[in-house]
């Protein structure tokens, strides 16, 4: 796990979810 894709992903999910840990 250490894809900018999938961290992008991450990112994203965490935005929708409201929990922006970065």
């Amino acid at each position: 796990m250490g894809k900018p894709v999938i961290k992008g992903t991450r990112i994203t999910v965490e935005l929708l979810l409201g929990r922006v840990d970065i």
